[in-house]
């Protein structure tokens, strides 16, 4: 990923970048150990059709990734549907 670190693409298709001290030890701070995020904002699936489908194409170019749902989405909502259309997608692999 780290190709991807400062992509004008990324920044262009709105998914942000940010730096977050690490909070493994309490001397992070004082020793400039930090990690680095890209992050997309919540959207509403309903109203972004294939927003991140289009950013897997055109920004990624179809790179292998991991998905991790962190929650359930609630049964036969927009978002669950939507979760089982990137399901199909072949680059994409879902944590159990």
């Amino acid at each position: 990923m780290w190709n991807f670190r400062n992509s004008r693409k990324l920044d262009k298709a709105g998914i942000l970048s940010a730096y977050l001290e690490q909070d493994e030890d309490d001397n992070a701070a004082d020793n400039g150990t930090r990690k680095y995020f890209r992050f997309l904002r919540s959207y509403d699936v309903t109203s972004e059709e294939r927003k991140v489908e289009n950013i897997l194409k055109e920004v990624f170019n179809n790179l292998a990734m991991l998905v991790i749902v962190q929650e359930k989405p609630i049964e036969d909502s927009d978002v669950a549907a939507w979760i089982e259309s990137l399901r199909k997608v072949p680059n994409l692999h879902f944590e159990s």
